[in-house]
């Protein structure tokens, strides 16, 4: 049952490399999954002090983090997601959990720089937006701490961990080394990599634990994930067996294949179905986790590898053996916006759905208006032809698209309080870009639903 633990040291031979490779495979392909040492990030980052600082921001009042929630924001570079709000993958069991979303730190000058020229200035205004923080000092403040352990965490985590493992996927699906990291540099759109701190509260005493769980079973929508967790909690499906392993390596990160993987793959590597369970009542203390998920550069459109286009023989082969019908679920190209953006819409309608049935009351806060918040699929894996009605309760960590209630026409992004406003024209630049994204996606819709 044990995973693979890789170290992402260059090894400094062929032997070694091909050594390397056979046993990630292995572990993909039996336990569908594999770990990496925390130390590869180097003894300059400590992953407990990141949790650190989340943990501070989890113990503001209620009040303070509200403060922080999607809908009081005009700037997405930080949002906080109240419990109740954790989209609802499958079921009706009540998720007890909280988190704090980050996008990456860039100033409108730093992301322009990394940014194409040609970008067009509608999507360009978004971008600053989702990779700026609060600025007004209220709400800056307290988040000061927050934004400089971001810009460290990304930092090392993009070239410590999440290079390393895009150039190792490279070799894997038998394409250039940097085939894949060049997809996800903001070369053509920006980048849909998010990192998350989730807590889990502890369920109340009188609490029935088939009632409540931590996150409810789905599959990652990106390339893979990195998380790490401060103590045992994470369920994961073994590929071969089907059965629940709860993996938990101290000083680890578990690494975890997406959709995204899934699909340039045409399946030979599986995105992983995962789940929480709730926290037990007598836990001391709330668990918690981290997530970096590494996503495509947004308008980065995949489909399935060709027999020509790897240079494995077992991709080669497992390409050749797939039925024509299983094959055509990954031969439509689809973009990670896309992709997230359907499952965003039915991740919000099943929460909502799940609000008005009866059933256990929500815990610490509960419930509110549905705000995307995780990444995920329903799993076992879905065939990553697009989005149905029966078949993607899917949430995102991508672009929000907010609705006038009752109506289907984009609303206007409300301002904070204390917040400098948008200008008109900055806020009708939004209200475009966004319109574009619901066009895009009733588009995407219809044409993945025939």
């Amino acid at each position: 049952m044990a995973a693979y633990r890789v170290s992402l040291t260059n090894p400094q031979s062929r032997a070694e490399k091909a050594r390397r490779l056979a046993a990630v495979e292995q572990s993909l392909l039996t336990a569908g999954w594999f770990t990496v040492s925390t130390s590869e990030l180097g003894s300059e980052h400590d992953v407990s002090d990141w949790h650190a600082e989340a943990a501070a921001f989890f113990s503001l009042p209620t009040s303070e983090r509200a403060r922080y929630t999607e809908e009081e924001q005009d700037a997405f570079g930080l949002t906080y997601s109240p419990p109740g709000r954790e989209p609802q993958y499958e079921g009706t069991t009540t998720q007890l959990v909280h988190s704090l979303n980050m996008r990456e730190p860039l100033s409108s000058s730093a992301c322009d720089a990394l940014l194409p020229a040609s970008f067009n200035d509608e999507d360009r205004a978004l971008a600053h937006i989702y990779h700026a923080w609060p600025a007004t000092p209220e709400l800056h403040a307290p988040t000061r701490p927050l934004q400089a352990m971001a810009s460290r965490a990304f930092a090392a985590l993009r070239e410590r961990i999440c290079l390393p493992l895009l150039e190792l996927f490279a070799a894997l699906l038998g394409l250039p080394p940097t085939a894949l990291a060049t997809r996800c540099a903001m070369r053509h759109s920006d980048n849909a990599s998010l990192l998350r701190f989730l807590e889990y509260p502890q369920m109340e005493r009188s609490s029935s634990p088939s009632d409540f769980c931590g996150v409810s079973e789905h599959t990652d929508f990106e390339l893979f994930s990195v998380l790490h967790q401060d103590s045992a909690g994470l369920e994961l499906r073994h590929r071969t067996g089907g059965e629940w392993c709860a993996p938990h390596e101290p000083g680890s990160f578990v690494i975890l294949v997406g959709d995204m993987l899934e699909r340039l793959s045409a399946g030979y590597l599986l995105a992983t179905p995962h789940r929480v369970r709730a926290t037990s009542s007598s836990s001391p203390r709330p668990r918690r986790s981290l997530v970096f998920f590494q996503g495509l550069d947004e308008e980065e459109a995949v489909c399935c590898l060709t027999s020509s286009a790897t240079r494995r023989k077992p991709i080669a082969e497992h390409l050749a053996s797939l039925p024509a019908a299983a094959l055509r679920r990954y031969e439509a190209p689809l973009t990670q916006r896309e992709w997230t953006e359907a499952q965003e819409s039915e991740a919000r309608e099943r929460l909502e759905a799940k609000k008005q049935a009866p059933g256990p009351a929500e815990q610490a806060g509960g419930a509110g208006d549905g705000e995307p918040s995780a990444h995920g699929s329903p799993s076992p894996s879905l065939p990553l032809e697009g989005p149905s009605a029966a078949s993607v309760p899917l949430p995102g960590g991508g672009r929000d698209v907010p609705r006038v209630p009752g109506g289907d026409v984009p609303a206007a992004p409300e301002m904070a309080p204390g917040c400098a406003p948008l200008t008109i024209e900055l806020s009708q630049q939004l209200g475009r870009a966004r319109g574009r994204q619901e066009q895009a996606y009733n588009e995407t819709s219809s044409l993945y639903a025939a």
